[in-house]
Order: structure tokens, then C-alpha cells, then sequence
């Protein structure tokens, strides 16, 4: 198969992010001319995504870590990872979605009815991306008070990688605190001894 991006209709799934889309049968591929300030907010997608600037500039974040990306440049987004554009200039990108993503390349009209399952993902993708971004605004302000409590004399605060590699892990927490060779452990609202 050979295209020429030129001859593919041009639509426009978001506002100011014009598009030429093809599919092949693992990929999807977009050419995109974005305008100046437009963005995409933090979203996921079970789909492995390369963005290659070929021109302008476009600040990309992923998870926590944001760059501006130049002509030549190119951001690799994992599978499921939160991530977020934003055009400082006028951008010129391609996009290659694997594996390939159907719903990209539609208008918003074009989607209706087809679209249910698409319009419940990307519901529950905004509401993922929201609870991530609460996360880490969480995970700043712990890092803080760890900080501020370390300044304490006489206290020993398990630090920041130590405390958080317990994060999610049903563990008892006297246990913890015994691993991490403290005296006690804060939790909400009451004070355990270990």
C-alpha cells in the first residue's frame, strides 16, 4: 500500500488540530497541522503512541515529566501512560498509534452513534487522568511535609523512595514501620506503635 498524505480528506477531530488520518491493519497514522495554543488535556489510551514534530514546537508531558519538542524530535508515550500537548507555535507532527485506533481521524459528527463505547472511554480516561493529577499534587505535598519533619531534631523521618515503595501493598502497618526501622507510624488519624 502506498498513500500520499496530500490526497487524504482533511478533518478535524478537536478544534484547531486538523488532521489527514490512514490505517493500516496494526497502525494508525495521523499527519497533523495544529494551531498555535491549542492543547489536548491529560488523557490515556491502551495504545503505544509515537509523536514526531516536523515542525514548530510542542510541549508533550508524560506522567510527570514535560519537554518541548522541536523539529526532529520525537515522544514516545507508553501504553496507558497520562499525557498531555500543548502547541507553543504551529505545529506539523505525525502520529503513529499502535495498535491502531479506529476512532482517530473522525470528525465529532462523524463519531455519533458508532461511538458510544469511544465517548465512554474517553469519560473514564479524563476521570483517570483527573484522579493521576490529584496524585501527584498529593505526592508533592507529602514530599513537603517529609522534608519539613526531617528538619526536626531527634526525629527520624523514612524518607520519600522508602516510604512510597509501600504504596498500594496491603502490608500491616507495624510491619512497615519494623522495615523501615521506625519507632511509629502515622496513619489517619491514630498514632501505632511498632
Amino acid at each position: 500500500m502506498f498513500i500520499d498524505p496530500s490526497e487524504l480528506a482533511v478533518k478535524e477531530p478537536r478544534p484547531d488540530w486538523m488532521g489527514r488520518f490512514f490505517h493500516s491493519e496494526k497502525l494508525t497514522l495521523a499527519y497533523y497541522t495544529v494551531e498555535a495554543g491549542a492543547t489536548l488535556d491529560a488523557h490515556s489510551h491502551a495504545n503505544d503512541e509515537v509523536w514526531n514534530v516536523i515542525e514548530g514546537e510542542l510541549e508533550v508531558t508524560i506522567g510527570d515529566e514535560t519537554k518541548v519538542m522541536t523539529a526532529g524530535c520525537a515522544a514516545v508515550v507508553p501504553s496507558n501512560a497520562v499525557h498531555a500537548l500543548k502547541a507553543l507555535t504551529k505545529v506539523r507532527a505525525i502520529v503513529v498509534d499502535h495498535p491502531r485506533r479506529r476512532s482517530i481521524g473522525l470528525s465529532n459528527c462523524e463519531g455519533a452513534g458508532r461511538n458510544q463505547v469511544s465517548n465512554e472511554t474517553n469519560r473514564l480516561n479524563t476521570a483517570l487522568a483527573g484522579r493521576y493529577r490529584i496524585e501527584r499534587e498529593l505526592g508533592a505535598v507529602t514530599e513537603e511535609i517529609l522534608n519539613a519533619l526531617a528538619t526536626i531534631p531527634d526525629l527520624r523521618v523514612a524518607g520519600w523512595t522508602s516510604s512510597f515503595s509501600f504504596k498500594g501493598k496491603m502490608q500491616d502497618l507495624r510491619v512497615i514501620g519494623e522495615q523501615l526501622n521506625l519507632r511509629s507510624v502515622r496513619t489517619r488519624p491514630a498514632l501505632e506503635r511498632t
